[in-house]
């Protein structure tokens, strides 16, 4: 095959986008980065980087982009205003498929079968119409403020959630839409479903400036917008495994967990969290069925410890996996 030919041929390819938002385990993010390489697919990867947090490693790539970072609060609007930044970064880029992911996911099936699954056409989101004893109303009902980390007992945290009690006595929200959606915050969504849901948040001003005082905005805002679309005909269910059995959940991902996952014989799940650091051996355990589930492709880039050990041989027990439906 020709240069030309070889060139004409990638460009053909589905062209994906991942989006990550990331604070810590930079070794991590840098081996979930390398497990999703492949030249089965055009891939970049657009990256936020919690400013909060120690500046990570930026090596020149240009696959690897990290967008100008801003100061991420849990449950405040920072991080949804985050994904914000991403969807447009790669939005302007354009892409046939925008993949949301945190740095603490990876993948637990083959490049191949994303691209597959991808290939099928619908919008990856979860779409839960209303309120539930996860996603209740006074999420979105009562003010919530931004900019502090509420998982704290600092005198700047009791000064904010004294404020958001006491604003709850005299004051209830009006939510502007009959029909709320919930859902899990990852999701992976075509250029033309995305394209609409910035711009809905682009001129729907009224929309965005409700969220900003919402309760973990990062899993309605996008969701309610599609919900109430044309897009909702064609969604299906996140494809991110969490453990919700564990209080607080989700709980950091374990061998048991992965195991569970694939001996249960469901195909729902790509991807799970959470990962650390110290999750190393799950890792390594992953990329063994992962590289033996992959169509063979030498020029496949996946990252060093994905290689075919001995091992992939004992624990190869077949491409169908997934575990139980945990709570989205």
């Amino acid at each position: 095959m020709t240069a030309l030919a070889e060139q004409e041929e990638i460009t053909e390819r589905i062209k994906i986008h991942y989006l990550i938002t990331a604070y810590s385990n930079q070794k991590h993010l840098t081996s979930l980065i390398e497990s999703l390489k492949t030249r089965k697919a055009q891939v970049r990867f657009f990256v936020h980087y919690d400013k909060k947090s120690a500046t990570p490693d930026k090596r020149a790539d240009g696959d690897v982009v990290f967008i100008d970072s801003i100061p991420v609060w849990w449950a405040g609007w920072s991080h949804q205003q985050a994904i914000i930044n991403l969807s447009e970064k790669s939005v302007s880029e354009g892409a046939d498929w925008h993949i949301l992911l945190s740095g603490s996911d990876y993948p637990i099936r083959s490049n191949t079968d994303i691209i597959l699954e991808l290939q099928k056409g619908l919008e990856v989101i979860t779409l839960r119409k209303g309120f539930f004893t996860d996603k209740p109303k006074e999420r979105l009902e009562y003010y919530h403020f931004d900019g502090f980390d509420r998982r704290t007992k600092t005198l700047k945290t009791l000064f904010y959630l004294t404020i958001e009690h006491l604003l709850k006595q005299f004051h209830k929200r009006r939510i502007p839409l009959e029909n709320v959606y919930h859902g899990t915050t990852w999701w992976a969504l075509s250029q033309e479903c995305l394209s609409y849901a910035l711009k809905q948040i682009r001129e729907k001003r009224e929309l965005v400036d409700f969220y900003k005082h919402s309760f973990c905005a990062e899993e309605s805002l996008f969701h309610t917008i599609i919900g109430n679309s044309q897009f909702r005909s064609r969604a299906r269910k996140a494809w991110v495994y969490q453990d919700w059995d564990v209080n607080p959940g989700p709980g950091p991902i374990t061998m048991a967990n992965i195991r569970s996952v694939r001996e249960q014989n469901q195909n729902e799940f790509f991807f799970a969290r959470k990962f650390s650091e110290s999750s190393r051996d799950i890792v390594e355990y992953i990329n063994t069925f992962r590289s033996v589930s992959d169509v063979p492709d030498s020029n496949d880039m996946l990252s060093s410890p994905a290689e075919v050990t001995p091992l992939a041989h004992r624990f190869a027990l077949g491409r169908g996996f997934v575990a139980r439906r945990p709570r989205e």
